[in-house]
């Protein structure tokens, strides 16, 4: 193999666990953002909501297009699945169907990849 196609290939790999890092890290504050956003609806959090709402939101697209272009997590990750499916529960709650569609495309992508 030569020294321009092992350095393609060393590139496509780091890119790739580039990419899944990041993956991990959005499903991560999706986790963190739905537990946040289910306590604030308990409360007078109106502000509170719609921070983290926006962020939660920003989390799945991003994660959605990272899964989109081929890469998973690569390993069992029970707990970030899991965000992914109270996310999906939580815009079921508060009625935002087009979100919990993207949240369950997300789930599929993960659960398959294992």
């Amino acid at each position: 193999m030569g020294a321009v196609a092992t350095w393609a290939l060393v590139r496509r790999v780091a890119d790739q666990e580039i990419r899944s890092v990041s993956l991990a890290h959005e499903l991560e504050v999706t986790g963190l953002c739905t537990s946040a956003l289910n306590l604030a609806d308990s409360m007078d959090g109106v502000k509170l909501s719609a921070l983290l709402q926006r962020r939660l939101d920003g989390a799945l697209q991003h994660s959605n297009r990272l899964v989109d272009n081929g890469p998973g997590l690569g390993i069992a990750a029970p707990s970030l699945t899991d965000s992914v499916r109270r996310a999906a529960a939580y815009y079921g709650r508060v009625g935002d169907e087009k979100r919990k569609r993207d949240a369950e495309h997300l789930l599929e992508h993960l659960t398959q990849a294992k």
